[in-house]
């Protein structure tokens, strides 16, 4: 596709930071990573680091979406490796933006790309919602995080501003597809 061309998503020659402006616009992180998968996978050529329309965080959350794809697209894995700035993902990590919260209440950074600050009470005052196969999504979760569908939970929480979060959590993957409602 020409530089001019629109790539699907209402972006022309825009790429992954015209695709995430507009999706966070209307705050849809799920057709987001979709638009951003379909436009790796054209783009296999595309040099994350090298983007500087795109802030860390936005180059993390481009290099999952290139993870994602490749692993849809049931790629070797030395093209898993080597996708769309897969690596540089590494880098982005170690240089301080925190993708995968874990338990003691990191991650998050409090932006509302990546979710709430996850807190104590946050989490010790989170409900399930459904888990195992009671979750429509089980078998969309299990595909693209991987784990045992019957240890996928549903979860709603609140931050300490009353807003309310939901998740899902597995034990072995962490909390995914976390969203505000």
């Amino acid at each position: 596709m020409a530089d001019d061309e629109s790539d699907g998503a209402g972006c022309s020659g825009g790429g992954p930071a015209c695709i995430m402006e507009m999706w966070s616009g209307y705050d849809d992180a799920d057709h987001m990573m979709a638009a951003l998968r379909n436009w790796m996978r054209y783009h296999e050529d595309y040099d994350l680091q090298a983007d500087s329309r795109l802030s860390d965080e936005g180059k993390a959350i481009v290099a999952i979406a290139a993870f994602q794809a490749v692993v849809e697209d049931k790629k070797p894995a030395a093209e898993i490796a080597a996708a769309g700035g897969l690596l540089s993902f590494f880098s982005i990590i170690v240089n301080g933006v925190n993708m995968s919260p874990d338990d003691s209440g990191g991650g998050g950074g409090g932006s509302a790309l990546a979710g709430p600050k996850w807190t104590r009470k946050m989490l010790s005052e989170s409900e399930i919602i459904a888990q195992g196969y009671n979750i429509r999504e089980v078998d969309d979760l299990v595909r693209i995080y991987g784990g045992n569908p019957n240890g996928w939970k549903k979860m709603k929480g609140w931050d300490e501003y009353g807003q309310e979060w939901h998740w899902y959590y597995h034990p072995d993957v962490g909390r995914v597809k976390v969203k505000p409602k």
